[in-house]
């Protein structure tokens, strides 16, 4: 592991878009207790492979030696959303939960969602977060906002909204 480190150190002098894949952390202690960093670490690295962003991935033995879910589940249940979509609230929020986010009163973090009325709060980064903003069920607006201050910043006309972990909660569970 710190071999893989240091080379990751290393190619970034000469290559952008280096990174280091950990191991998955298994913990044996109560799960409230438990960092998230290398488990929100790992999604990143797995959203940024599967957008064709990451050029060199460097890992150890004992991380391609665990079981990983397969893409096709992982990313059967990312959001695409735009302007004008009309979506439940019920379906969203649903979705939500199973990609692995946790509802909260105000997001502070990312892997979190909040829901104020018409408008729906979703943590994507350490400190960034999108904004969407509904007139009944249809999308009117959405803002990227900095998590710090809850101001928005940007608008978009279009948002994709990747799973929060690896962990994916399905509906049936089919081959046992």
């Amino acid at each position: 592991e710190m071999q893989a480190k240091e080379l990751e150190k290393n190619l970034k002098y000469f290559i952008e878009n280096v990174e280091y894949f950990p191991r998955r952390e298994i913990s044996i202690y109560d799960y409230d207790a438990e960092s998230k960093d290398i488990e929100y670490e790992r999604i990143k690295i797995l959203n940024n492979i599967y957008n064709n962003k990451s050029k060199v991935l460097i890992t150890t033995i004992e991380a391609i030696m665990q079981k990983m879910i397969a893409k096709d589940t992982l990313y059967n249940t990312t959001l695409k959303l735009k302007l004008t979509d009309t979506i439940s609230h019920e379906e969203l929020k649903k979705s939500l939960v199973q990609m692995g986010y946790k509802r909260v009163d105000l997001i502070e973090n990312k892997g979190e969602f909040s829901i104020r009325g018409d408008i729906l709060d979703i943590g994507l980064s350490d400190n960034e977060g999108v904004r969407i903003e509904f007139w009944g069920d249809d999308i009117d607006s959405i803002r990227k906002f900095k998590l710090s201050s809850q101001r928005s910043t940007d608008m978009l006309k279009t948002v994709e909204i990747y799973p929060a972990t690896e962990m994916i909660l399905e509906d049936s569970i089919s081959n046992v």
